[in-house]
């Protein structure tokens, strides 16, 4: 399958994860939450190590660990705010799920600066709409 149809796939998952996440946030609250979604990953992790075929030359790269440490700690910290946002009182889901998915835009620029990777003037025209979109929510979803 081909990484833009994955895309698409993980764009749909993460639109839908969002109503259960929301049922969810609200009935157990924050601190549960993150307990029940990480015994989820992990669980999930270990499904996938079991079934993985580990490699003869298999070695443990302490430098990928502390990557992931880092990402882990970014993904904690970010959820935590969203989950914040989700449960404000004036929070409106459809609005806080297209604002923060826009995310993308974040990666693509921190990419060509981390990375040095470019992008052509029509992936840069993509991103600027993405942009303006998420100013149009800001200001229509005060009202």
């Amino acid at each position: 399958m081909s990484p833009n149809i994955l895309a698409i796939l993980v764009a749909f998952g993460l639109g839908l994860v969002l109503i259960p996440w929301k049922i969810a946030l609200q009935k157990i609250g924050n601190d549960n939450f993150f307990m029940v979604l990480g015994a989820v990953l992990f669980t999930g992790g270990l499904i996938n190590s079991l079934f993985k075929k580990i490699e003869k030359d298999f070695s443990f790269d302490f430098s990928a660990v502390a990557w992931a440490i880092i990402a882990g700690v970014i993904y904690f910290v970010t959820m935590t705010i969203f989950n914040k946002a989700l449960n404000h009182p004036l929070a409106k889901l459809g609005i806080i799920a297209a604002i923060s998915a826009t995310y993308p835009v974040i990666a693509g620029i921190a990419s060509m600066i981390i990375f040095k990777q470019t992008l052509s003037l029509k992936e840069i025209l993509f991103m600027l709409v993405s942009i303006a979109g998420i100013v149009g929510l800001s200001v229509v979803g005060k009202r």
